[in-house]
């Protein structure tokens, strides 16, 4: 059995429900188990989401809810809020169900191809597999293939908190800056940048980078998961990720504004320039068709 885990709160059911749905249409034929981890105290309404999510999908599904108290004295940052850190106490739960690894996924996340091949990544007498972002020095733990047993048997979690909590000025992006600041090469595997898009793959393209710009061309058919890790997501009209138009196409009962909202996306899609793209959309916004349809995405958004 492969086992996927994913971390949710209340603001970030709709991303959770596409993921789930993008996993499954890809995965049909596959043996999975999907372990999702809430930080929410309405357990009733909780309760009917999963219902409506067990019905859809043909999956086998767990859950655990954690207490509103937890990660509370803990740094966070921007957009990213506490439930950001629930990530780390995934192996401790796990663990104590006899789950050895696990695929963890951020919620911000489409699969486009079948994940099978992540879950065969050697991650013997290592902590995780992730891949890297737009440096050789840094990896981005929304994608991490996870040793339970390893994490757990170096008291992982224990030490990242007691460095978050040490060091708040070194604290960016919550655990993944721990996790970057403390850990060695050794310590990880790598995973193949397929597994893991990110808003950082406009700077692959430069020479000085991890992946060149001939292995993003070659490979780009190949992507697997597309992270949307940026504060606009999809559902935003100034989501910069290239490929944020595909989240619509798993994202199940769109309505006008999902249609709204992917004519944009389709549209801006291929801009890699961030400031040429805000130049034009000001532009059109002069314009009054278009200022009527921003206004619109944007008073539903709030």
């Amino acid at each position: 059995m492969n086992y996927i885990s994913l971390c949710c709160d209340k603001n970030y059911l709709k991303y959770t429900k596409t993921l789930i749905y993008s996993i499954w249409k890809n995965n049909l034929s596959e043996k999975i188990t999907i372990c999702i981890f809430f930080g929410w105290e309405k357990e009733i309404l909780l309760a009917s989401w999963m219902k409506e999510v067990i019905e859809s999908f043909w999956f086998t599904f767990k859950y655990y809810i954690f207490p509103d108290n937890i990660a509370n004295d803990l740094k966070t940052c921007t957009y990213l809020g506490k439930s950001t850190y629930y990530r780390l106490y995934i192996p401790q739960i796990l663990l104590s169900r006899w789950v050895k690894k696990t695929l963890y996924l951020d919620v911000d996340i489409i699969c486009n191809n079948n994940l099978m091949e992540i879950f065969k990544t050697n991650i013997e007498n290592k902590l995780f597999a992730v891949a890297m972002e737009n440096s050789k020095e840094t990896f981005n733990c929304g994608v991490m293939y996870i040793n339970v047993e390893e994490r757990e048997k170096r008291a992982l979690t224990d030490f990242l908190i007691n460095y978050i909590e040490t060091h708040p000025d070194k604290i960016i992006a919550g655990d993944q800056s721990a996790m970057n600041n403390t850990l060695k090469s050794s310590d990880y595997s790598l995973l193949d940048p397929r597994y893991n898009l990110s808003i950082q793959y406009r700077y692959y393209r430069k020479q000085n980078t991890h992946y060149t710009k001939n292995y993003i061309k070659k490979e780009i058919t190949k992507w697997v998961l597309f992270h949307f890790n940026a504060k606009k997501k999809p559902r935003h009209y100034l989501c910069v990720h290239p490929k944020a138009y595909l989240w619509y196409k798993y994202k199940k009962n769109n309505n006008i504004k999902d249609f709204v909202m992917l004519v944009v996306n389709l549209i801006f899609s291929n801009l890699s320039n961030i400031i040429f793209k805000t130049q034009i959309i000001n532009k059109l916004y002069n314009i009054k068709f278009f200022r009527k349809l921003f206004l619109l995405t944007v008073t539903w958004h709030k």
